[in-house]
């Protein structure tokens, strides 16, 4: 499994599964590391959202919005993640989201953006009425978007590997 470094579809993430893959002893092992980073990255995922979340009310005035470039790295990470996967599969079908843990991501971004309303923004009327439409339209189309991008992506990819196995062939 390991991949020569010259190699030139070599990337960090390659080097990152080969660091992992060094560290077990054989494929059950293998699976099961494999697995605990995904529980792992939906833990962290969680964590990023709640201390975000927490820092809206800990923060001041302006600040309070650097809570969003927090919940970036999550997003970058995943898209990261998914375009080295892209390489050699499709894009995964969207997970389903539990009602639990529906209500406790509309419950923490609650929180969070009254967060940023009242501590960053003196809990001005007009902010706190625009910032919920805003976050309204922008949850909409959030759930939207996360749906149907990945759904689009995943055909466009089985037809785009399908054509490249099938170059392969000839």
């Amino acid at each position: 499994m390991n991949r020569k470094v010259h190699n030139v579809s070599y990337s960090y993430s390659d080097a990152i599964i080969d660091q992992a893959d060094a560290s077990v002893d054989d494929e059950f092992e293998r699976q099961m590391l494999h697995k605990s980073s995904t529980v792992t990255v939906k833990w962290m995922s969680w964590s990023i959202l709640l201390t975000a979340a927490m820092l809206a009310w800990a923060l001041r005035g302006p600040d309070t919005l650097w809570t969003v470039l927090i919940c970036l790295a999550p997003l970058v990470a995943t898209w990261i993640g998914v375009a080295w996967l892209r390489k050699s599969v499709p894009t995964p079908r969207p997970v389903a989201l539990s009602r639990i843990e529906w209500v406790a991501l509309i419950f923490i971004i609650v929180v969070w953006l009254a967060g940023i309303a009242v501590r960053g923004f003196g809990s001005s009327p007009s902010f706190t009425i625009a910032a919920a439409v805003g976050a309204m339209m922008g949850l909409l189309a959030t759930i939207f978007l996360a749906s149907y991008i990945p759904t689009r992506q995943r055909r466009k990819d089985i037809q785009r590997l399908n054509e490249h196995a099938d170059s392969e062939e000839d």
